[in-house]
This record gives C-alpha cells, sequence and structure tokens, in this order.
C-alpha cells in the first residue's frame, strides 16, 4: 500500500470529474450538477435573484 503508483492508480480510479451539465433553466443558460441521488435541490442566492418569476 505504500506504492505510490498504486495510490494514484486508485485515486485516478475513484475519483473523476464531475458529472456537471451546461442546462438551461427558467430561460436561463447555467452549469449544474447532476445528483440523481440528492435529497435536496439547490441555488445559489445570486442565481434565485435572477429568476422570474420566482419560483414559490
Amino acid at each position: 500500500m505504500n506504492d505510490p503508483k498504486r495510490a494514484t492508480s486508485l485515486f485516478d480510479r475513484l475519483v473523476r470529474n464531475t458529472n456537471a451539465s451546461e442546462i438551461e433553466f427558467n430561460g436561463m443558460q447555467t452549469m449544474s450538477l447532476i445528483d440523481s441521488g440528492a435529497m435536496v435541490t439547490t441555488v445559489s442566492q445570486a442565481f434565485f435573484e435572477q429568476l422570474v418569476p420566482k419560483p414559490v
């Protein structure tokens, strides 16, 4: 387990690029993290303030 080459290989296998995609939300283009197992959906305050009409 002290082999740096093996540790890097394990890291490379476990850590991948994020599952992000460009989406259109209420007419606005933005980047989004796609997480099908998430229990909540969040947006930044700045993004929320740009939404017209505001979600309830």
